[in-house]
Parts: C-alpha cells; sequence; structure tokens
C-alpha cells in the first residue's frame, strides 16, 4: 500500500481549488486561474480579473432573485389583498 504525503504547499493548492468550486468556477476556470497562480506575480492582474468577473456576475445573479422575490411578494400581496375583499 502506498502512503501518499502532501506538504503545505499541495493542501493549500488543494484548499484553492475547492474555494474556487464553491464560488461557481468551473473546471476550465480552475484550470486557468491554478495555472496562472502557479506562474507567480507576473499574473496576478489577471487573477483578479477573474474573481472580480466571477464577483460581478455573482452580484448580477443576486440582483436577478432580489427581482423575482419582490414580484413574487407582489403577487402573493395582491392574492391577499383580493381574498380580503
Amino acid at each position: 500500500m502506498v502512503a501518499w504525503r502532501y506538504d503545505d504547499n499541495d493542501i493549500e493548492r488543494l484548499s484553492t481549488i475547492m474555494t474556487l468550486h464553491d464560488i461557481g468556477f468551473t473546471n476550465d476556470e480552475v484550470e486557468k486561474y491554478m495555472r496562472l497562480l502557479l506562474q507567480g506575480k507576473s499574473t496576478e492582474k489577471e487573477l483578479l480579473k477573474m474573481l472580480n468577473d466571477k464577483r460581478n456576475g455573482t452580484l448580477d445573479e443576486i440582483h436577478f432573485k432580489e427581482r423575482q422575490l419582490d414580484r413574487l411578494d407582489y403577487l402573493q400581496f395582491e392574492m391577499n389583498s383580493q381574498n380580503k375583499k
């Protein structure tokens, strides 16, 4: 039986991969991000752009869901108002 040995860098990379998946990165985006990350400081701007793009996309989704909730609340309000008549 082979015992795998992982150092702190391996654990940190795995943690980063898991975080990227958790925040909605696709497998291709994770691969691109990790390749850039391994290249070092020269890729910081591109990494930040990827994170900002994902953040902005997430905010767009949140705002869309908020509008959906507003519409649902309105429909519920209308139904409740009609039932009281």
